[in-house]
């Protein structure tokens, strides 16, 4: 349950994470966003938020077999306002039959992260993604490509309304969050897949970004992905 003690209403936005516990095969991400909600707390009062969730909720890439699968083993379910204020953890165990081969010797850095983040480097990004990257031009410019980053792509207007959605969905421009931000305006657009979203985004945004709306969204729809 949420509370309120002050004497006005309020709304409140309760995030759901889930929490590796155990080093598995599978490359994870330190905590991933299952589910939010946002609701409104009467003055004085309190309202029970539920939250349904599902197997396909901690669905990992195998970039062996190119293909979604779930890892058993402890995860942490977390609640809380973000993801640096947990106030309610429960551990659970995940069963799954699922077999995942390890990729810590083809990718290393993503597997032992720096304290400055994640080194990209491209054969580990080649590993993940399956295939080589293409040598392409400069980035930073039209057309763009997907080592260009979010921060380039923000040169456009249609950049600048995916920017904003983005940041506004992580929290990013909330208080406490600037070094969050500064790192996600880096982010290489191919970096997307990580999200759990897929690769297919990666080039939609791309497409978007270099003005090309309709043959954009038509490629993304039919999932024709081109270079």
């Amino acid at each position: 349950r949420v509370f309120n003690a002050s004497s006005y209403s309020a709304k409140k936005v309760v995030e759901l994470y889930s929490e590796p516990l155990e080093e598995g095969n599978a490359f994870k991400p330190k905590r991933v966003l299952i589910a939010f909600k946002k609701v409104e707390i009467p003055a004085k009062s309190s309202v029970k938020v539920d939250f349904d969730i599902r197997f396909d909720d901690f669905r990992i890439y195998d970039p062996s077999s190119s293909s979604w699968k779930v890892e058993a083993g402890k995860v942490a379910i977390e609640v809380g306002e973000s993801c640096q204020e947990i106030v309610l953890v429960k551990e659970i165990q995940i069963v799954s039959d699922d077999v995942i081969q390890s990729q810590r010797l083809k990718m290393p850095t993503y597997y032992s992260p720096t304290k400055d983040g994640f080194l990209q480097f491209d054969n580990d990004f080649e590993a993940l993604y399956g295939r080589p990257i293409a040598m392409e031009r400069d980035p930073k410019s039209k057309p763009y490509n997907l080592n260009s980053t979010f921060s380039d792509i923000s040169r456009t207007w249609i950049g600048r309304q995916i920017f904003s959605v983005a940041a506004k969905k992580a929290h990013l421009n909330d208080p406490g969050h600037e070094s969050d931000k500064a790192f996600f305006e880096q982010t290489p657009l191919r970096n997307v897949i990580m999200s759990g979203l897929g690769i297919k985004y990666s080039y939609l945004l791309r497409d978007l970004a270099n003005g090309h709306f309709v043959s954009g969204i038509f490629a993304f729809l039919l999932g024709i992905h081109q270079d």
